[in-house]
């Protein structure tokens, strides 16, 4: 056992790097303002910070922001009913764009000491992505994870139709997550492609839940991280096989040491650092400040914890 720790210790320590990742927030700016809300948006503009942003498609077609393919039972409510959480499933892409601003209310923010508004339900509509890019500068960095669940919400391909036309003219980069390569190749069709367009994988790929996914996501995490660092899984040769320009991870999924692999193969590393608290992510982010990647996504994006 002080041996297998030994080992994990040595494969998630700090490695140096040569570049400065950018940062964006996560969710908008989840940590200070609802998640994924043009409150969130307003915040992350007004610092000069890119976000990252969750999108579904409605029934209609429109891209709206949701973290999930269904509205959170927790944050979200009934218009009639705001402050009291749903208690039923509530698919979006079964409503359409005009039902879901007219019905429903979300609010909540992540980070429960936040002294803001309260993580309940109630706040604003349903947020369609036009919207937000609306509030977002041009040239800031935008990432967009794309809800795509097979057999469940509406495939690649129609994602790939809506989107493209309300990132046509955005001069910063824009970052598309997806979770298979079939998404991949279906946003590639499409004709995302290029320097300022990056099509990226998740790692692993994770398919969510209506039911709690926190244990499954750990034991998921943990089996990917001691497969992809014994090199049982290749990360590279799937980014490639797919025509990837990178992949995506949790903090502790990707150990540094396969990152810089990563991007010695020419293919981008982008950070999720999930943490609940500031405290959380200050320490979370401290092994990465000089570590290999070229995209970290945080809820404290306004609070960088590299100096010095």
């Amino acid at each position: 056992m002080l041996m297998l720790c030994g080992w994990l210790w040595a494969l998630q320590r700090e490695v140096p790097g040569t570049n400065t990742p950018a940062v964006v927030a996560h969710r908008g700016g989840s940590g200070a303002a609802p998640q994924n809300s043009l409150a969130a948006v307003s915040w992350a503009a007004e610092r000069g910070l890119g976000v990252e942003l969750d999108v579904v498609l409605s029934a209609d077609g429109v891209p709206m922001l949701s973290h999930d393919p269904w509205l959170v039972r927790e944050t979200c409510g009934r218009v009639e009913t705001p402050t009291s959480p749903l208690d039923e499933v509530v698919l979006v892409h079964e409503q359409t764009a005009a039902a879901l601003q007219r019905d429903f209310r979300c609010g909540g923010i992540e980070d429960p000491t936040y002294e803001g508004e309260p993580a309940t339900a109630g706040g604003a509509s349903v947020p369609r992505l036009a919207e937000a890019l609306a509030l977002l500068p041009e040239r800031a960095e935008l990432f967009l994870d794309l809800k795509i669940l097979d057999g469940v919400t509406a495939g690649a391909e129609r994602f790939a139709e809506a989107i493209v036309p309300l990132i046509a003219g955005r001069a910063g980069r824009v970052w598309l997550e997806v979770p298979r390569d079939a998404h991949v190749r279906a946003l590639r069709e499409a004709g995302i492609r290029g320097p300022q367009r990056k099509v990226l994988m998740s790692w692993p790929a994770f398919t969510p839940s209506v039911q709690d996914t926190s244990a499954t996501w750990s034991r998921l995490g943990l089996r990917t991280l001691l497969a992809t660092d014994l090199r049982l899984i290749n990360p590279i040769a799937k980014a490639r096989e797919a025509g990837a320009d990178g992949i995506v991870s949790l903090r502790p999924v990707l150990s540094p040491s396969t990152a810089e692999r990563v991007r010695d193969a020419g293919l981008a590393v982008v950070w999720f650092v999930g943490a609940d608290t500031m405290q959380g992510q200050k320490d979370a982010v401290a092994a990465l400040c000089a570590g290999p990647g070229d995209l970290l996504i945080l809820d404290y994006a306004d609070r960088l914890f590299c100096e010095g």
